[in-house]
Protein backbone atom coordinates (compact mmCIF):
# COMPACT_ATOMS: atom_id res chain seq x y z
CA UNK A 1 0.00 0.00 0.00
CA UNK A 2 2.90 2.34 0.57
CA UNK A 3 2.59 2.55 -3.42
CA UNK A 4 -0.56 3.69 -3.50
CA UNK A 5 -0.30 6.57 -0.88
CA UNK A 6 2.86 7.55 -3.12
CA UNK A 7 0.83 8.37 -6.17
CA UNK A 8 -2.42 9.57 -4.08
CA UNK A 9 -0.04 12.08 -2.97
CA UNK A 10 1.32 13.21 -6.04
CA UNK A 11 -1.99 13.60 -7.04
CA UNK A 12 -3.07 15.61 -4.07
CA UNK A 13 -0.28 17.96 -4.49
CA UNK A 14 -0.15 18.20 -8.79
CA UNK A 15 -3.75 18.84 -9.38
CA UNK A 16 -3.58 22.40 -9.46
CA UNK A 17 -2.43 23.94 -12.52
CA UNK A 18 1.33 26.12 -12.18
CA UNK A 19 -0.52 29.29 -12.40
CA UNK A 20 -3.86 29.80 -11.46
CA UNK A 21 -6.46 32.83 -11.48
CA UNK A 22 -7.93 33.07 -8.11
CA UNK A 23 -11.56 33.66 -8.10
CA UNK A 24 -14.30 32.63 -5.92
CA UNK A 25 -14.78 29.62 -7.71
CA UNK A 26 -10.69 28.50 -7.21
CA UNK A 27 -10.48 29.88 -3.84
CA UNK A 28 -11.09 26.85 -1.60
CA UNK A 29 -9.05 24.98 -3.93
CA UNK A 30 -6.22 26.58 -3.75
CA UNK A 31 -6.26 28.42 -0.49
CA UNK A 32 -7.34 25.44 2.03
CA UNK A 33 -5.67 22.77 -0.44
CA UNK A 34 -5.44 19.53 1.54
CA UNK A 35 -1.41 19.65 0.98
CA UNK A 36 -1.21 23.08 2.52
CA UNK A 37 0.99 25.22 -0.60
CA UNK A 38 2.69 28.38 -0.21
CA UNK A 39 0.83 30.67 -2.20
CA UNK A 40 2.39 33.39 -4.32
CA UNK A 41 -0.35 35.78 -4.53
CA UNK A 42 -0.46 38.38 -7.25
CA UNK A 43 -2.32 41.76 -7.50
CA UNK A 44 -3.40 42.70 -10.89
CA UNK A 45 -4.51 44.99 -12.57
CA UNK A 46 -7.82 45.14 -14.85
CA UNK A 47 -6.07 44.20 -18.29
CA UNK A 48 -2.99 43.08 -16.92
CA UNK A 49 -3.90 39.25 -16.26
CA UNK A 50 -2.31 37.92 -19.88
CA UNK A 51 0.79 39.18 -18.67
CA UNK A 52 0.53 38.68 -14.57
CA UNK A 53 0.32 34.53 -16.10
CA UNK A 54 2.86 34.73 -18.25
CA UNK A 55 5.39 36.57 -15.80
CA UNK A 56 4.15 34.23 -12.94
CA UNK A 57 4.82 30.87 -14.63
CA UNK A 58 8.06 31.98 -15.54
CA UNK A 59 8.71 32.63 -12.36
CA UNK A 60 6.91 29.03 -11.80
CA UNK A 61 9.03 27.30 -13.87
CA UNK A 62 12.17 28.92 -12.44
CA UNK A 63 11.36 27.95 -8.69
CA UNK A 64 10.81 24.74 -9.03
CA UNK A 65 13.60 24.05 -11.08
CA UNK A 66 15.73 24.91 -8.41
CA UNK A 67 13.73 24.62 -5.10
CA UNK A 68 14.86 21.77 -2.86
CA UNK A 69 12.29 22.59 -0.46
CA UNK A 70 9.38 19.77 -0.22
CA UNK A 71 6.79 22.35 0.54
CA UNK A 72 4.51 22.85 -2.22
CA UNK A 73 4.10 26.37 -3.82
CA UNK A 74 1.11 27.46 -6.10
CA UNK A 75 1.36 30.93 -8.57
CA UNK A 76 -2.14 33.02 -7.97
CA UNK A 77 -3.30 36.08 -9.35
CA UNK A 78 -6.38 38.39 -8.44
CA UNK A 79 -7.98 41.30 -10.00
CA UNK A 80 -6.67 44.20 -8.00
CA UNK A 81 -9.91 46.79 -8.60
CA UNK A 82 -12.42 43.24 -7.91
CA UNK A 83 -10.87 42.12 -4.87
CA UNK A 84 -9.10 45.54 -3.36
CA UNK A 85 -11.26 45.16 -0.15
CA UNK A 86 -10.25 41.58 0.51
CA UNK A 87 -6.74 41.77 0.31
CA UNK A 88 -6.42 45.14 1.74
CA UNK A 89 -8.08 43.21 5.03
CA UNK A 90 -6.66 40.04 4.71
CA UNK A 91 -2.93 40.96 3.42
CA UNK A 92 -2.42 45.20 4.02
CA UNK A 93 -2.34 45.22 0.23
CA UNK A 94 -3.25 48.60 -1.00
CA UNK A 95 -4.02 48.14 -5.09
CA UNK A 96 -3.67 51.81 -4.82
CA UNK A 97 -0.10 51.46 -4.63
CA UNK A 98 0.19 49.57 -8.33
CA UNK A 99 0.91 45.72 -8.67
CA UNK A 100 1.91 43.96 -5.24
CA UNK A 101 2.99 40.30 -4.68
CA UNK A 102 2.50 38.43 -1.52
CA UNK A 103 3.68 34.87 -0.25
CA UNK A 104 0.84 33.57 2.11
CA UNK A 105 0.78 30.13 4.08
CA UNK A 106 -2.92 30.45 4.26
CA UNK A 107 -3.60 28.00 7.00
CA UNK A 108 -2.12 29.86 9.58
CA UNK A 109 -3.00 33.37 8.20
CA UNK A 110 0.55 34.00 7.91
CA UNK A 111 2.11 36.80 4.82
CA UNK A 112 5.63 36.11 4.43
CA UNK A 113 6.48 38.41 1.73
CA UNK A 114 4.90 42.11 0.54
CA UNK A 115 6.37 43.52 -2.21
Amino acid sequence: MPAQTTVEDWLTRNKLPTVVALTQETFQDVMNAEHAPLVVLAAVPPGQSDKAKDILDSAAKAYHQRSTDDRDVVFTYMDSDKWASWMKSMYGIKTANGPAVIVTDHKVRLRLLHT
